[in-house]
């Protein structure tokens, strides 16, 4: 099995959350999911990870040496998406959109110019 991105995000998930229940939940996993996978990737490497324990998950020294390394995967893979998209000349970020029963009022936000915004309002008496 080649080693894929998504199995790389799920072994930098269980490293920060240090459980299974934790990384799952994060990743929108089952926890047997997110098991198989490590396993699928510990197998694939030819070494454990982690450390398996009552309280959670804790990385192996070779773990520790291949999370540095994954977590400088993703984060060229995300920077070269981020310059992909740019370089197409779309924006990226995120967009929240709130809906209300009643019509607009005087205090409603106005458009905002950047999507990395988050406009809210609290109360408008």
């Amino acid at each position: 099995m080649p080693l894929e991105l998504r199995h790389m995000r799920h072994v930098i998930a269980l490293d920060e959350h240090g459980s299974f229940a934790r990384a799952a939940t994060a990743l929108g996993l089952s926890q047997s999911a997110l098991s198989r996978s490590i396993q699928s990737v510990e197998r694939e490497i030819g070494s454990s990870l982690f450390v398996r324990t009552a309280s959670g998950v804790e990385p192996t020294d070779s773990g520790r040496v291949f999370v540095a390394r994954i977590r400088q995967i993703a984060q060229l893979t995300d920077d070269l998406d981020r310059d992909l998209v740019s370089e197409r000349g779309l924006q990226s970020g995120h967009l929240h959109v709130v809906a209300a029963r009643s019509p607009p009022s005087p205090c409603s936000p106005t458009r905002s110019p950047g999507l990395s915004r988050t406009t809210r309002v609290s109360s408008c008496a």
